[in-house]
């Protein structure tokens, strides 16, 4: 091999380290922007009519559910904030339950509301980083869960009245 072919095959084996050293130091940077979801666990079952929520049961309707959110994440920058969506699998988009947050664990609490025993299963939720001027910089993995049936104290299902 004369010097001119061993030069070449020099340069182009430190350009093709430098690449894939390159490509290893940017797939760690991804690595480290995960928002990595904590609580609630997977498929956990969520209570309804729960006194804990804090919320004044009326004879019409349930104390509701409250469902703390907990994520691990790089801190927020530049105005960024959390937001927490659910999601019913049979539905055309989320429900926004927490927006605008800054911290990274969210209790949220829905008095006197229920979800109705067709609509128990196939819940997830989710987490997005949301960046100063509203774009989204990222978005957790989704994670299931589901609603224990709603009744009231004599065992009957939780309805909605007029």
């Amino acid at each position: 091999m004369g010097t001119k072919h061993l030069r070449a095959l020099v340069v182009f084996t430190s350009a093709a380290l430098l690449m894939f050293v390159g490509n290893a130091a940017e797939a760690q940077k991804v690595k480290n922007k995960v928002i990595t979801l904590l609580s609630p666990a997977a498929n956990v079952v969520v209570a309804q009519n729960d006194t804990a929520t804090g919320c004044p049961a009326t004879p019409t309707h349930p104390y509701g559910y409250m469902i703390t959110f907990s994520w691990s994440d790089s801190p927020l920058r530049n105005g960024s904030t959390y937001t927490v969506q659910i999601q019913h699998a049979g539905s055309s988009f989320p429900i926004v339950v927490g927006e605008g947050l800054t911290t990274s664990t969210y209790a949220f609490v829905d008095c006197n509301g229920f979800i109705v025993d067709a609509n128990l299963s196939n819940w997830s939720w989710e987490v997005m980083r949301v960046r100063g001027n509203g774009a989204v910089a990222r978005v957790s993995a989704q994670r299931p869960f589901s609603f224990g049936p709603c009744r009231v104290s004599g065992g009957g299902a939780c309805v909605s009245l007029p």
